[in-house]
């Protein structure tokens, strides 16, 4: 195993940085494992060894505020521990044991998984709601005792045995004085903005857990005033994210070059990388596996990484087609960000793997979307079981309900769309024409076009048509 003495090893590694390794102290020894998260160049946080047991350890060597991050993440847990508010315990910190770099070292949580984790596999809805609420409440104690977390993503609070651990220190502040309605309801509503879509529906009694624990009375002033900070916060959080998923980062690897641009799902290049580099060998060897054979793209299925993926090439249908679309953001580059959206809003999709385009410096050409096969009864099929058929309107209506408190488009509701992935889950895919509208009004026009197109599927099977006609009426969609 790599030994490290120095911090110039750490930041001039940047990325590179080959793990595991033991970091050598003046009396000690930390054996760093697996990287949770880096910060090329400035701090590094990783499952370790020290002393015989497992540890969390964050290390800080950012070249000129190392000494400021390390202690502004401790002063920040040491609030929680004062305040009676779970977090895994620190063990030992140090900035004197090598020059330019500040460790600390946390209890590490065995069973623990992050809350994003814990709600997508939470079994009923009930749990679902159970655990949102457990987690307001968490944010309500956060605030009551003049703390507030500015980073409220899902992965700084870990739950563990029932519990909701808070984390992430460096991002915790302490006020001397309480903190006021409306900086709490700007806070609350960037964790919102990391939720399901679907849970705004909920806010009212949401409002009501997280207002009852701070001793206020929940009144309209105070639901619309929360109501508009969501609404803000989630908008922020897309055109952040919109723009994070093009660059490289602790989540995706971005290769761009004169010819050719690959984002990739880190943890996922290494085992598509030759994929990557010329995915039309795919569409040679394996011509029994095509799924589609149009003229505006091609669909074939592989197996790699230990899953069964689907390549979606989008042609170039001519000289002029291509002139047409070179200056514009490819067709896979806009599923590739709005799969992304949707997997934030909670809405079902194929799981997002890559993104490449063929380029002549700033001329797209050919562009691939690389995502996850997903095995199921396209819903033409599916929804005239009629065992089955109510069932599966509901969750057409929780989807469109979703879209609609998000105020997104699809632009193509063809019922080839829909899937009952493995039989159970309505999925949607074919996402390069969505939009998602900060004009309610546009919105609106381009929804009553979804939905037109939606019923227009059902055009030849009566029952089947006024069936979901009706349904979708009541709920007021259409």
């Amino acid at each position: 195993m790599k030994v490290i003495t120095s911090v110039k090893q750490l930041q001039s590694a940047k990325r590179k940085l080959s793990i595991p390794f033991t970091l050598a102290l003046p009396n000690d020894e930390i054996q760093v494992i697996k990287p949770l998260r880096l910060l090329p160049g400035k701090r590094l946080t990783a499952l370790a060894y020290w002393q015989g047991k497992q540890v969390i350890a964050k290390l800080f060597y950012h070249p000129k505020r190392w000494r400021k991050y390390g202690m502004q993440d401790a002063y920040g847990i040491n609030a929680l521990v004062l305040n009676d508010i779970e977090t895994p315990e620190l063990l030992y910190q140090s900035s004197k044991s090598i020059a330019g770099l500040y460790f600390i070292l946390y209890e590490y949580l065995s069973e623990a998984i992050n809350l994003r984790d814990a709600l997508n596999v939470t079994n009923t809805e009930d749990e679902h709601n159970k655990l949102v609420e457990a987690l307001v409440e968490k944010i309500a104690q956060l605030h009551g005792a003049n703390i507030v977390h500015h980073d409220l993503h899902l992965d700084n609070f870990l739950l563990a045995n029932g519990t909701i651990y808070t984390i992430d220190g460096d991002e915790i502040k302490q006020y001397e004085r309480a903190i006021p309605l409306k900086k709490s309801l700007e806070n609350l509503a960037t964790l919102f903005a990391h939720l399901p879509i679907k849970v705004d529906a909920k806010l009212k009694r949401l409002l009501e857990r997280y207002c009852g624990i701070r001793g206020w009375s929940l009144n309209k002033e105070v639901l619309t005033l929360a109501s508009h900070e969501i609404y803000q916060a989630r908008l922020n959080h897309y055109k952040n994210r919109k723009k994070k998923v093009f660059r490289s980062c602790t989540e995706f690897n971005v290769h761009n070059t004169f010819f050719k641009k690959i984002i990739c799902q880190r943890e996922h290049y290494d085992g598509i990388k030759q994929l990557l580099l010329n995915p039309e060998n795919e569409f040679v060897s394996n011509a029994k596996a095509y799924l589609k054979q149009g003229n505006t793209c091609t669909l074939v299925k592989t197996n790699m990484i230990g899953k069964e993926l689907v390549i979606k090439r989008y042609n170039i249908k001519s000289l002029w087609h291509g002139l047409k679309r070179g200056f514009r953001k490819s067709r896979a580059a806009y599923s590739w960000q709005n799969a992304h959206m949707l997997k934030n809003l909670g809405v079902r999709t194929a799981e997002p793997i890559a993104l490449i385009e063929k380029r002549f410096g700033p001329w797209r050409r050919q562009a691939y979307y690389i995502c996850e096969y997903l095995p199921g009864t396209p819903l033409t099929e599916f929804i005239r079981n009629s065992d089955q058929q109510l069932h599966l309107i509901d969750q057409l209506i929780d989807l469109f309900n979703d879209l609609c408190l998000a105020h997104v488009s699809h632009g193509d509701m063809k019922a080839d769309n829909f899937i009952m992935a493995h039989e159970k889950e309505l999925t949607l895919i074919d996402l390069d024409s969505m939009l998602r509208h900060s004009n309610k009004k546009h919105w609106l026009q381009r929804w009553e076009k979804d939905m037109h197109r939606f019923l227009k599927n059902w055009e030849s099977e009566p029952e089947v048509f006024e069936t979901v006609q009706q349904q979708l009426s009541k709920e007021d969609l259409i």
